[in-house]
């Protein structure tokens, strides 16, 4: 995953784990981290943690899928008055969502939808 798009996630809300190498817990970093600068450790969000942000119960339509080109895309669509994002409130009081993002892998693609969502 993206450096730009855990930053993202995490400055949104999405909660992302970083150990410092200089820290205390240093020696919680396993394989599911990476790092981008040597110093902070990101732990990759699971694409089940992903997917359960996205409250996929709210939605008529979910999913992800790939294309022949190896492209990922993760969809969501709803229309009603089930509660989502002030942004998608129309003015006849339903929400109205259509969305479509896409990503190098299933988990980036998810993660640019919560990121769509929120």
């Amino acid at each position: 995953m993206k450096e730009e798009i855990l930053k993202q996630l995490q400055g949104t809300g999405f909660p992302i784990i970083v150990y410092s190498k200089y820290g205390t817990n240093y020696q919680k970093i396993t394989a599911d981290f990476v790092t981008f600068d040597g110093s902070d450790f990101w732990k990759l969000p699971t694409l089940s943690e992903l997917i359960e942000g996205c409250n996929p119960v709210k939605a008529d339509e979910f999913g992800v899928m790939t294309d022949t080109t190896r492209n990922w895309t993760a969809f969501y669509s709803y229309h009603g008055y089930f509660e989502h994002n002030e942004k998608f409130l129309q003015s006849d009081g339903l929400y109205e969502l259509s969305l479509n993002v896409y990503g190098d892998t299933p988990e980036e693609s998810v993660a640019s939808l919560w990121l769509a969502l929120n």
